[in-house]
């Protein structure tokens, strides 16, 4: 029933978002649901010292230190486009403040999983970035500032992850992941079903064992088939687009894809196969696909990589919002 009400949730935003502007309000909306979160974390791990960790919301996917790392990297590539967007200067400001804490509380929830996502997040918004000639920058005036305000507890920590083979929590994720592959083995077809890892009393602890437990190699096939398929549209989209280099399409593309690439980095250590926002990530790229399609009518994008004829009919246009 959670599940089944994830997925039906997805369908308002493929119905209702049919403009630039009705989509660039779902991401901010997306942003600053996390982000306001991150901002609470960031201010709480700065007036501590990093001594306590940063937990999300009670009853929630995102409730452990681990969760509300991961959402909060998927979020920061959304957070810096709607600063991107924002028309205002104290919006912007207001954005890049939001974004900064955000990092300060991925690196004050002390998840391992969190540090490897947000250093592949942060990578990725430099190489995208064309101003990278400001960004390095603030990324190490941003070190500089927060490394010698972490406790040695957090240090501590963090090395475990060169020694996994000696971690107990690590060697419980080989259990988990071996009882996943036994299951599939099982029942290549179907898998265990939902639940199975309950009933053997282990955490998925991985979302690509989690589906490949639950659902089999059948199941792991249309979902990592899905996750694959929309980064390439989104990949497609970018190329289209690519003679008009600084087309809003092209911006929202790649924060997408680079929102996807943190779920994938987290996913490797967390059972998040059926997080919400992946999902609503996977509709706004079937949105941005549709919107892309009515603006190939005004613009000539590159047609080698155009999924849609540059002869569509006028009345594609019909029902855009615009």
């Amino acid at each position: 029933m959670k599940v089944m009400k994830i997925y039906i949730g997805i369908f308002p935003t493929l119905w209702l978002i049919n403009s630039r502007e009705k989509l660039r309000w779902l991401i901010v909306a997306i942003a600053v649901s996390f982000g306001f979160i991150g901002f609470k974390g960031g201010l709480f791990s700065l007036a501590t010292g990093f001594h306590y960790r940063v937990w999300g919301p009670d009853n929630t996917f995102y409730a452990g230190n681990n969760e509300i790392a991961l959402a909060l990297n998927m979020s920061l590539p959304l957070i810096a486009l709607a600063a991107r967007e924002a028309s205002s200067r104290n919006v912007r400001l207001f954005f890049y403040a939001m974004f900064s804490l955000s990092v300060c509380s991925v690196v004050g929830s002390w998840s391992r999983g969190g540090l490897l996502a947000l250093a592949v997040v942060l990578s990725g918004i430099v190489l995208m970035g064309k101003r990278k000639w400001l960004v390095i920058p603030l990324l190490i005036i941003g070190v500089t500032f927060i490394v010698p305000r972490l406790p040695e507890e957090w240090f501590s920590r963090m090395d475990t992850i060169k020694t996994y083979d000696e971690d107990l929590s690590v060697q419980g994720r080989f259990l988990a992941w071996e009882y996943a592959m036994n299951k599939a083995n099982q029942s290549p077809i179907t898998g265990g079903g939902f639940e199975t890892f309950r009933g053997a009393w282990v955490d998925a602890h991985s979302a690509y064992f989690e589906v490949l437990g639950e659902h089999g190699y059948v199941g792991l096939f249309l979902w990592l088939s899905l996750i694959g398929g929309t980064l390439l549209k989104l990949h497609r989209l970018t190329r289209v687009w690519r003679n008009h280099s600084d087309h809003w399409i092209i911006r929202y593309a790649r924060a997408i894809q680079l929102s996807i690439v943190a779920y994938l980095a987290g996913g490797l250590a967390l059972g998040v196969a059926y997080w919400d926002i992946l999902y609503h990530l996977v509709a706004v790229t079937v949105v941005l696909t549709v919107i892309s399609r009515q603006e190939s009518l005004v613009f000539q994008p590159v047609n080698e990589f155009a999924p849609f004829s540059a002869h569509a009919p006028a009345h594609a246009v019909t029902g855009s919002g615009k």
